[in-house]
């Protein structure tokens, strides 16, 4: 007769399930993110070592390395 309804128990589950995946994309998003632009010279430090990678490209390396082609002396923040 009436619509079928889920007991209370598995549709507060289904809840968690939808939260806790929800979450983990985001987190996976973000992960992703972040370690695709972990070597981005926007996050060079003072005292970082860069390799030039491209015509207007570089990316941050070991200072020990011996493709470290510039050390970061100062910043100019905007």
């Amino acid at each position: 007769m009436g619509a079928h309804t889920l007991p209370p128990d598995t549709a507060r589950r289904r809840q968690l399930v939808a939260v806790i995946t929800l979450l983990v994309v985001v987190a996976a998003i973000f992960a992703a993110l972040w370690f695709a632009t972990r070597h981005n010279a926007l996050h060079a430090e003072v005292g970082d070592c860069l390799h030039k990678t491209g015509s207007d490209t570089v990316k941050i390396i070991d200072c020990g390395s011996p493709d470290a082609d510039f050390t970061v002396l100062g910043r100019v923040e905007d």
